[in-house]
């Protein structure tokens, strides 16, 4: 029981301020036993709406379910964030947003934001995983994704 809720348990930072233990900080490291270089090592691939597939190179692949990996909405257990469905998203468009029009820039700003300091931690990378391309106005990915081939198919 301990080694369940441990990550949940209160810790005490540097500074001294009370904070919850993040379950899925290193995430990745701690699944695959090794460190992920960079972000061009790595794919995902969602099997289903509700899975996805990441590999490493040189370290193999896992299937993880989105609440296994922090998608899930604390709100409604039914409902995934909309994280995993921007996520989803971009798969479906090859890897970026394409132009983003005026009116939502400061919508998916925050998005991608979330996103990204999400990746960051589940992956223990620093690096962007999502840079903006300034001269296309979109959000791309630094990693290979791929969306639900029996999904999109025709």
């Amino acid at each position: 029981i301990v080694e369940k809720i441990q990550p949940l348990i209160g810790v005490v930072s540097e500074k001294g301020e009370n904070s919850i233990a993040d379950p899925f900080k290193d995430l990745i490291l701690r699944v695959f036993k090794t460190s992920v270089k960079s972000w061009h090592d790595v794919t995902i691939e969602f099997i289903r709406n509700d899975q996805i597939r990441i590999s490493i190179t040189g370290a193999g692949s896992k299937q993880f379910l989105y609440n296994e990996l922090g998608f899930e909405d604390g709100r409604n257990k039914i409902n995934k964030e909309a994280m995993w469905d921007e996520l989803d998203k971009i798969a479906i468009a090859g890897g970026n947003t394409g132009k983003i029009p005026f009116n939502e820039r400061s919508i998916k700003e925050k998005q991608f934001a979330n996103l990204r300091k999400h990746f960051r931690n589940l992956f223990s990378l620093q690096d962007d995983p999502f840079p903006y391309q300034k001269g296309k106005m979109s959000y791309e990915t630094a990693f290979t994704i791929i969306p639900n081939q029996n999904l999109y198919s025709e």
